[in-house]
């Protein structure tokens, strides 16, 4: 379409573009330019909005975040109902001999520790406990309760056997109790007894209980180091109620050997516990001392011979051989003078 504009001068035609606002003319330019940048990088664009600082630090603190929480759970918070689900760590196979391998296969890692309470103790050896990871702060005994009958707690309790330590056995198979086996027992009650213990591990014993070196706090202190923690084995050899465990493999002591035969030591030297003799002799009246002053009754503790944890199972062991092959067979218990020569 064409104008004429009117002059002085020739009159020339003019076309409408020429007459465009300036507004329009912006807005076809900017529409062409963002068309053109669009068809030109959307690719790298792309590639490069991922791999900028600001996407990739967010997401890696979000992934450690991630990881860390997850991974804190499961060494700390998760519950381990049972033996089943301790694992053996992997590469302690290769660090035994071929004889050693069927006590590495139930090795476990022995920085691992579980916290609970002691809902139950079968032996003087022994107990079961209820894991409470996180304890208290975790919500247990105020907003999580820990099960009390034996109902609720099966399947759901850690069979635990004290390293380093072998205690009278009380009477169980058909066996008879062995001597100071009450005594020992009632200690270890009074020590741990639903009390919250903490247990490192070890292994697993041949008949699948978890092997470990139980701790409890002192004052009910909260967060003290091993090593200020009263450690029952120790104090239990120290007592004069077990004796230092002997075998051929698979003894476990938490490193603390040298000081469990110097306890044992001391308590034989101080003769308490089982290492003094007839309980109902220490407890006689004057009317039965006065007596055996005089010859006219003997004292128990002459006639009974000591006999250690590792010595009854012998010869428990032995009776049992014998009666299964039918040969007569009567390990007697040890002499006096083996009595004299084992409390030292």
């Amino acid at each position: 379409m064409r104008f004429w504009s009117s002059g002085h001068g020739a009159e020339e035609p003019t076309t409408a573009s020429s007459q465009l606002p300036s507004s329009a003319s912006n807005l076809t330019s900017s529409s062409s330019s963002s068309s053109s940048s669009n068809d030109d990088g959307s690719p790298q664009q792309l590639l490069s909005a991922f791999t900028s600082s600001q996407t990739l630090v967010p997401a890696l603190i979000l992934t450690s975040a991630t990881l860390l929480v997850i991974r804190t759970y499961k060494r700390h918070l998760r519950r381990v109902p049972g033996e089943a689900h301790l694992h053996p760590t992997r590469h302690l196979a290769s660090q035994h001999t071929t004889s050693d391998l069927s006590t590495a296969k139930d090795k476990l890692r022995s920085t691992t520790s579980l916290f609970g309470r002691v809902t139950s103790v079968g032996d003087a050896d022994n107990f079961r406990i209820y894991h409470t990871p996180g304890g208290r702060l975790a919500g247990f005994h105020w907003l999580r309760r820990v099960p009390s009958t034996p109902k609720t707690l099966r399947n759901e309790t850690l069979h635990i056997r004290i390293a380093g330590i072998d205690a009278p056995e009380l009477a169980h198979f058909g066996r008879p109790a062995q001597p100071h086996s009450a005594e020992a027992l009632a200690w270890l009650k009074k020590q741990v007894e639903g009390r919250d213990v903490r247990v490192w591990l070890h292994r697993r014993d041949q008949y699948g209980r978890v092997v470990g070196s139980a701790f409890v706090r002192r004052a009910g202190i909260v967060g003290l180091p091993r090593s200020w923690m009263r450690d029952i084995g120790h104090e239990m050899i120290r007592a004069g109620w077990a004796t230092v465990y002997e075998a051929k493999f698979g003894a476990e002591f938490g490193g603390k050997e040298a000081e469990y035969r110097a306890a044992e030591a001391a308590a034989k030297r101080e003769k308490i516990g089982m290492w003094g003799g007839n309980q109902s002799a220490r407890n006689a009246g004057w009317g039965t001392r006065v007596l055996e002053m005089i010859g006219l009754r003997t004292r128990p503790e002459d006639t009974e011979a000591f006999e250690s944890p590792r010595q009854y199972k012998t010869r428990m062991k032995e009776l049992g051989a014998g009666a299964k092959t039918g040969a007569t067979i009567s390990p007697s218990k040890p002499t006096n003078s083996e009595t004299a020569s084992r409390k030292g």
